[in-house]
């Protein structure tokens, strides 16, 4: 029999302390295969499946848009995807510079191989590390920079909502995204308003909508289960969704017909838009010929946002802690995606509350205004 050299036993004995029934062997290892099992527990650890692999930063936030102290989701695409969903360390810095590392799993998107996870970024301009995990060591390294020239992410401040849009009209998406970069609101509100690709670029975890204030949501737009189902509790955990029906069949067909507090009725062909003119107490006309299509609302427990004579146009479902406002007039189709005010009213109805507030703020400085003459006048009276 062959024997090792004390020198190899002792390194051996000093790998494998944790075990001491291979320490004691690798002290008298009498024959080739004791030594060729030896050296397969020291090596094997090292020979991972998953060597070899590489990542990629595919997804970053909201179409490249996050927010800073706030879930941001993140997806990254491994070359051969294994069998179990792998381990991610996802590392940022906080606000204070320090870099914090975030273990986590990634879940399975729709795309082979691809995966989401979650990172809450503490700087505006950072660098962002993934590392694929096998055991404790990293296998694999993608490196994502938040301030590239190439613009591929943007912050915004902490003061600003972040309004997400998905529509299949998307010349009227890059047309509302630049007016609302260019659009005074009141109240020192800012909005970043965000065109996404399709209902595939929603997270599928509800907690990686945290830094979502506001969806601007077309119903003939298809949704996976999974984004549905994260939308949804979003919703009830105080998410705000704006919801443009183009029709009763992409109503019917969508997911929002099994869940919304909703019925519709008939299909409407109005002749007068003026009500969302004076809706956003702009003088602001409609240009149109002929007449519009539209839904009715027929049963529903909620409130009337903008009425007619042919009943409300659009209404507000209270869901859970967040608000559904749902329009029977296609947001994103013309004529009303043509106006020239569209932007101003989609502010509006993303934050209802903020325009009510605004609304009762004006009528109490126009009763104060009236009362301040009045009494002028009395005085000047007397």
């Amino acid at each position: 029999d062959l024997h090792c050299p004390w020198s190899l036993t002792d390194y051996f004995a000093m790998r494998l302390r944790f075990c001491p029934y291979i320490s004691r062997l690798a002290f008298r290892p009498r024959s080739i295969s004791a030594r060729i099992f030896l050296a397969l527990f020291v090596i094997c650890p090292y020979l991972s499946p998953l060597a070899g692999q590489e990542i990629e930063v595919t997804h970053f936030g909201w179409n490249g848009t996050f927010q800073p102290g706030r879930w941001t989701p993140l997806r990254v695409q491994v070359t051969d995807a294994p069998s179990a969903p792998p381990v991610f360390d996802v590392s940022a810095k906080d606000a204070e510079g320090n870099t914090l590392v975030l273990r986590q799993s990634g879940v399975p998107t729709s795309n082979p191989g691809e995966y989401e996870l979650r990172v809450k970024m503490g700087r505006m301009e950072s660098e962002l590390k993934v590392q694929l995990i096998d055991g404790d060591q990293p296998v694999a390294t993608a490196s994502y920079r938040l301030s590239d020239s190439a613009g591929t992410a943007s912050a915004v401040k902490l003061d600003h909502h972040i309004i997400g849009c998905l529509t299949t009209n998307e010349e009227f998406a890059q047309r509302v995204k630049e007016e609302f970069a260019e659009l005074e609101l009141p109240g020192r509100q800012f909005v970043r308003f965000v065109p996404l690709a399709s209902g595939d670029a929603l997270p599928n975890q509800v907690v990686n909508w945290d830094s979502l204030d506001v969806l601007l949501l077309s119903a003939d737009i298809s949704l996976p289960a999974e984004q549905s189902s994260a939308l949804l509790q979003w919703i009830r955990e105080g998410g705000q969704l704006v919801l443009s029906i183009d029709s009763l069949e992409s109503y019917q067909a969508s997911p929002f017909a099994e869940w919304l507090p909703l019925n519709l009725g008939r299909a409407l062909k109005l002749r007068d838009l003026s009500q969302f003119e004076s809706f956003i107490g702009r003088s602001s006309r409609i240009e149109f010929s002929g007449r519009v299509d539209a839904v009715e609302f027929t049963d529903f427990l909620g409130s009337n946002v903008v009425d007619s004579l042919d009943g409300p146009l659009v209404i507000l479902l209270p869901f859970g802690f967040g608000n559904v406002v749902v329009s029977g007039v296609a947001l994103d189709r013309p004529p009303l995606a043509n106006w020239s005010s569209i932007t101003r009213l989609i502010r509006k109805l993303s934050f209802p509350e903020q325009s009510e507030t605004n609304r009762e703020g004006e009528s109490r400085n126009q009763q104060l205004t009236d009362s301040g003459i009045n009494e002028l006048a009395t005085q000047l009276s007397l």
